[in-house]
This record gives structure tokens, C-alpha cells and sequence, in this order.
């Protein structure tokens, strides 16, 4: 089991984030039986969703200790800004949901936010109004440009500001004690690791691979060992045999990425990252989908290499 699993936080009181007084804001809204209608705001990797997941289970647990929330579809509505829906039809998966009565009031979390268009966003802010006695709403996004006047007007800012070294410290030394692990704080200090641009899965994933080569001690000498980056050149040369309908070699770019140690979880996180910053790029937004649909079926256990072919077709097919 991944140390993403093992240590996943249970409750708001376990997440270490740089301006923790949000934290104390959720919980105020949650003891007060508040209308949560948040935005909830940060870099890629930077704990939204898992923020968005533990207010919606410490809400059900403060004001309605009888929803059971393995019952999720009854009270929980998940929107990935990636999937397409027709959202002028009146009966459309969320319209029916927001029509449903339950007994406790409900969420509705939009997720990957940046693709919901703001004509869609209208049509989001009259839901927001006509509903606002039984559905909360949550919206998680990296860009702010990208959420209309109308949707955070209506809405609290949850601003996660970056982590910072101390905080990713804090986090990994935590686990590499229950690990039996060492962790060297210089490799921080003396700026051998740097935390710009990188999420919180970027350091566990070190944990991860000293874990499976059964190191006791995370030092200045072994963290290149470590450390789970994979060079844009592979993906650039991913990409360019996509373009060229050369699945063969585009696989064989995929190979060397296996062979150097990483796994389809990694490859999968690393070229989410090289997308979403790539500036030009055709097809950014139908390749992004994509990637999110094949990382959310390796957490539900497709660990096999073969996936990357499935994965490969589904890419090479938006050349053609």
C-alpha cells in the first residue's frame, strides 16, 4: 500500500497546509451549520480535493449524524470539469440530482473547474439560486481567471497556498518515523530538493521508492535515486511520435520510462504536469481528459502495463 493510502488524513484537524486558519473557517461554517458554498483554490497536488471530501464528511457527522455516507450517490454529486453533458437539458444528471429531496442537505463538488465554460458557469449560478435551501456547493480549480464574478460572488474563497519546505518536512519526517526511515533534513536546507511547482504525491512517492528498495535513511546521497522526476525530453518525444502515428516507438518512449523504476501512477502524474504547463500544444484539454480517466483506473486497481497501449490508442487517435 502506497503511503498516499496508509496516511491519508481521516480529518480536517490531520492536514498540514501553509495558512491553516482556512481550516478553522471550514469548521466554524460546519459547527454553525453554515451554507458551505466554497471555492476551493491552489496548485495542482496541493490537498483541494481531499479538503473538499473531509468538510463534506465532518459536515454529515456535526448536523446529520444519521447519513450514511457510503450512501454517497444520495447526498454527493462529483463533477469533472473534463466530462461533457448536455447542460441545457432539464434532465441532466445534476438537475435531477438537485431536484431529489433527501432529508439532510446535499453537495455538489465541480471538480478540474478551468474547463466549465462561463456560459455553463450561468447556468450553474441559477442552480445555485434555486437550490441553495438543499445543495451546498463546492468547486475546486488552479485558476481563479477561470471561475465567473457570477459563481464567487456566491461563493467562499479557500485560498491553499503552496507548501512550504518546512511543511513538506513536517510531513514526510511523520511517516518516515512510523516507516523506520531516517530523513535527512539537510537534503532541504541546502536546497538539494526544491519544493516550486511540486505537489504533496511528488514527496510521498520518495517515501514510496525508499520503501521498495528497503532504504532506513533519505540522505543527500541517495535522493537522486529518489527523487521521481521524468524529463519532458521522453515526453516530448512521447508526443512527437503520437503526432508522427508512431505507436510502436511512443510505446518504446513509455518502456524506457518503466525500466528507469516508475510505475503507470507515476508516468500518468508527470504528464498531467507536462500538459497542463505545456503553452502550445494541440488538443491540451481532450489529452488532459484523458489522462484523468486512466489515473482514476489505476486507483481502482488497473496496475498493468498493458493499460499504457489502451492509453496510447486513446492519444494517437486525436492525431488522426
Amino acid at each position: 500500500m502506497k503511503v498516499q493510502e496508509k496516511y491519508k488524513p481521516h480529518s480536517l484537524d490531520d492536514i498540514i497546509i501553509s495558512n491553516s486558519s482556512i481550516l478553522k473557517t471550514i469548521k466554524t461554517d460546519i459547527s454553525k451549520n453554515n451554507k458551505i458554498n466554497y471555492i476551493i483554490f491552489g496548485n495542482h497536488d496541493h490537498c483541494k480535493s481531499l479538503i473538499a471530501e473531509l468538510t463534506i464528511n465532518e459536515y454529515y457527522m456535526k448536523n446529520s449524524s444519521s447519513v450514511n455516507i457510503g450512501d454517497k450517490y444520495k447526498y454527493i454529486y462529483q463533477y469533472n470539469g473534463f466530462i461533457d453533458i448536455n447542460w441545457n437539458d432539464p434532465t441532466n444528471e445534476i438537475n435531477i440530482f438537485c431536484r431529489n429531496r433527501a432529508m439532510y442537505k446535499k453537495f455538489i463538488i465541480f471538480d478540474n473547474c478551468d474547463n466549465i465554460t462561463f456560459s455553463q458557469q450561468q447556468i450553474i449560478k441559477t442552480m445555485m439560486d434555486q437550490y441553495y435551501k438543499n445543495v451546498n456547493f463546492i468547486f475546486i480549480t488552479t485558476n481563479m481567471k477561470n471561475i465567473n464574478d457570477v459563481i464567487k460572488s456566491r461563493c467562499k474563497i479557500i485560498d491553499i497556498q503552496p507548501f512550504k519546505k518546512q511543511q513538506i518536512f513536517n510531513i514526510m519526517n511523520k511517516i518516515c518515523k512510523h516507516e523506520k526511515i531516517r530523513l535527512d533534513k539537510s537534503i532541504f536546507t541546502n536546497n538539494i530538493i526544491t519544493t516550486n511547482n511540486k505537489g504533496i504525491s511528488y514527496f510521498l512517492n520518495i517515501i514510496n521508492k525508499a520503501i521498495i528498495l528497503k532504504y532506513d535513511e533519505i540522505n543527500s546521497y541517495n535522493i537522486d535515486k529518489l527523487k521521481n522526476d521524468i524529463s519532458n525530453k521522453l515526453f516530448e518525444s512521447y508526443f512527437l511520435h503520437m503526432r508522427n502515428n508512431n505507436l510502436k516507438d511512443a510505446c518504446g518512449v513509455i518502456d524506457t520510462m518503466f525500466n528507469e523504476g516508475y510505475d503507470l501512477g507515476d508516468i500518468y502524474f508527470f504528464m498531467y504536469n507536462y500538459i497542463f504547463d505545456s503553452e502550445n500544444i494541440d488538443n491540451k484539454y481532450e489529452i488532459l481528459n484523458i489522462i484523468t480517466k486512466y489515473t482514476v483506473n489505476f486507483y481502482n486497481g488497473y496496475y498493468n502495463k498493458i493499460m499504457i497501449l489502451f492509453f496510447s490508442n486513446e492519444i494517437i487517435s486525436l492525431y488522426k
